[in-house]
Order: structure tokens, then C-alpha cells, then sequence
């Protein structure tokens, strides 16, 4: 089982709660403005009160009655190959929303966990792990307005996002054949993750920019084109597992990580056409991070492994090294040898691989 994308490119920055108190009225004479002004300052916290609790009660009145009308249906577009089953889990998340409407933060994963994860097995698994486990899961939903979930669904309903996605995806099947692969694309904010996967099953966060607010534009071709990276992704990903007989196969030392991982990285930046993604690491802290793993790339279950993916600053190792070190070994590796096609590279030997890149830091 993986996660992937930490900080996934193009989502929303980390919600944070919080009131701001707006003059929405001014005028009306120097004196009347000179009282307002004194009574303002002897009522200021009264005022900053009630006019938060007013403000938070008006936006979530506007976004309810703009996100609530949607009749939403759980209907998963027929792919005639048989390879694939987009799974929308629309109704479930509705089902929240309208659950944890008013009640405790504290309260709604057990709501999210009944309505949305528990009808969905193998998607509760990935999701779980993908989000840092029960705890994580919990803050992240606590941070969030249910009314979003509503709006998000809604609008990915309206844009056919499932339709989307098949089509995508069988475009990757046409030169990169896997396993049927079951595929959830689920409303979700994510502070943590872009995609995960498993043997024969993935999952795509969904979310948009400030969802809650309806005046904004919404455009059903461009709004969700971020998924297309992480579906391809994570589609490799799964053809590999079934290649290599496996998923824990595919992550057995922190070469094979990096490889499996550069790999999918490429493959998805060639069908998307979005190019590898910038993590930020110069050349210099890229080299010095590979001096420091490299003797230890092939030890099972390597302790480090971990951090060099997903970063350790006590240890100076940047956020997501492992995955600028995978792409430009699966680069490498494509520039030397023009004539193989990811569906070959889909199921070769991670030392292999390595062994032709030319790859050192």
C-alpha cells in the first residue's frame, strides 16, 4: 500500500479558523462617526463576538442553500474493456455533510467513518493509511466545514469528474495493460496526499479552491485537471504491484522505492504532459542527501526509508528526496535506452534499472 504527493501540487493552503471583523458601513456626519467610534471601542469584544458568530452563521446559510439541492447518485460510468470501475462515492459524502452539519468537530470522523469509509472496505483501507491513520484523519475533518464536502461533490458531479477519469485512464491502458483496478476519487481537502494505492485498487483526493464561495468561476474541464498526474500515477503504480506479484515488492528496499516511485512520476508526467514535478531540492542538496543513503539502498526494511521519502530536517533531508532522486534515476535510465517502453519498465528488476541510468547524486 502507498501514499503519494505529501503536498499535493495545486491544493488549497491548510484552512485555519478564524473571525475577521469588517466595517461594512461608514458615514453619516463627523459626530455620529466620532459616537460610533467611542461606543466601538467600549464594545469591542462584544462587538468582534456577535459579529463573528453573524458572519459564520451568514456564510454557512449562503454555501447550505447553494450546495444543498443537488439529487446526488453513486453512478460509476461503464467501461466496455472491463479493466476499469470508477467508483464516485457521491451519496456517502452527502450523507455526511448533512450528518455533521451542527454537530461537535470532535464528532465527525466517527460520522465520516460510518457514512462515507465503512461501505467502501478496500477504499477505508487506503484512505486510513494515505491520511496518517485515525488521529490525522480526525484533526483533518475537525478543521473542515462539512458544507464543503457538499460543494465539492456537487461540483464534481456536475463536471461527469468520473467520466473524466476513465477516459483518462484508458488512454494508460492502451500502452500500459494492468489488472482490473478498482478506482475511488473521493471529496477530500487533502493537506497530505495526492493519491495512494494498492494491489488492484486507488484513491484520488478531490478538492477545489475555497469551495465554499459560490460567486467564484467554475470551470468543469480545467478545475479538476490535477487529477490526471496522480491517476496515472497511481496507476503505474498498481500495473507495477501485479508485475512484481506484490505491493510490499515493489517497496522492499529504498531503491526499489525510489524506482517504483520515479517511475511512476515519469510515466505520469509523459501522459498528463504537466512535466516532473519541482520539489524544490537544488543539485547540490539532492548529491549530498545520495551520499548519505546510498550505502544502505538495498537493506530490507532500512529505518531510513521513511524519512528519505517523505523528508527528516533533523537528519538535513529535504522534503520528498527520495522521490527527486527516483525521478532522475527513471530519467536516466529512458535517455539511455530510447527504445523501452513503460509498459516493459512497469515490471524491471529496481538494481536494473539503476544499473543502466547513469545515476550518481
Amino acid at each position: 500500500m502507498r501514499q503519494d504527493w505529501l503536498e499535493p501540487a495545486g491544493a488549497p493552503p491548510r484552512q485555519r479558523r478564524g473571525h475577521c471583523l469588517r466595517w461594512a458601513i461608514m458615514g453619516g456626519g463627523a459626530a455620529i462617526m466620532l459616537c460610533v467610534c467611542a461606543l466601538a471601542v467600549a464594545l469591542a469584544p462584544l462587538v468582534v463576538l456577535v459579529t463573528s458568530r453573524i458572519t459564520g452563521s451568514l456564510t454557512r446559510t449562503v454555501a447550505q442553500v447553494a450546495c444543498s439541492s443537488t439529487s446526488t447518485r453513486d453512478i460509476a460510468p461503464v467501461d466496455a474493456t472491463g479493466q476499469f470501475t470508477v467508483q464516485p462515492v457521491y451519496a456517502e459524502v452527502m450523507r455526511y455533510a448533512t450528518a455533521a452539519e451542527g454537530q461537535p468537530a470532535s464528532q465527525r470522523a466517527q460520522i465520516w467513518n460510518r457514512d462515507v469509509l465503512n461501505p467502501y472496505p478496500p477504499m477505508n483501507d487506503i484512505f486510513t493509511e494515505a491520511v496518517g491513520g485515525t488521529d490525522a484523519s480526525a484533526r483533518e475533518l475537525g478543521s473542515i466545514d462539512p458544507g464543503t464536502f457538499r460543494c465539492i461533490t456537487q461540483d464534481m458531479e456536475a463536471a461527469h469528474v468520473t467520466e473524466q477519469a476513465l477516459s483518462a485512464l484508458k488512454r494508460a491502458a492502451q500502452d500500459l495493460r494492468g489488472p482490473h483496478t478498482l478506482v475511488y476519487l473521493l471529496p477530500w481537502i487533502s493537506h497530505t496526499f495526492g493519491g495512494a494505492s494498492q494491489e488492484r485498487s486507488m484513491l484520488i483526493p478531490m478538492w477545489e479552491a475555497d469551495p465554499l464561495n459560490r460567486t467564484l468561476p467554475r470551470d468543469p474541464e480545467r478545475d479538476w485537471s490535477f487529477m490526471y498526474f496522480p491517476l496515472y500515477h497511481e496507476y503505474l503504480e498498481v500495473v507495477r504491484y501485479d508485475r512484481l506479484g506484490s505491493a510490499s515488492n515493489a517497496y522492499l528496499t529504498l531503491l526499489d522505492n525510489v524506482v517504483t516511485d520515479g517511475m511512476a512520476d515519469n510515466y505520469a508526467a509523459r501522459m498528463s504532459g504537466y512535466g516532473l514535478q519541482d520539489f524544490g531540492i537544488s543539485a547540490g542538496e539532492e548529491a549530498r542527501v545520495w551520499a548519505q543513503v546510498k550505502p544502505t539502498l538495498n537493506q530490507y526494511a532500512n529505518p531510513n526509508q521513511e524519512a528519505v521519502m517523505t523528508g527528516d530536517p533533523t537528519r538535513g533531508i529535504p522534503r520528498a528526496a527520495g522521490y527527486q532522486i527516483g525521478d532522475h534515476i527513471v530519467a536516466g535510465y529512458l535517455a539511455r535506452h530510447p527504445g523501452v517502453t513503460f509498459n516493459q519498465l512497469a515490471g524491471m528488476d529496481a538494481q536494473a534499472i539503476y544499473a543502466g541510468s547513469g545515476y550518481d547524486g
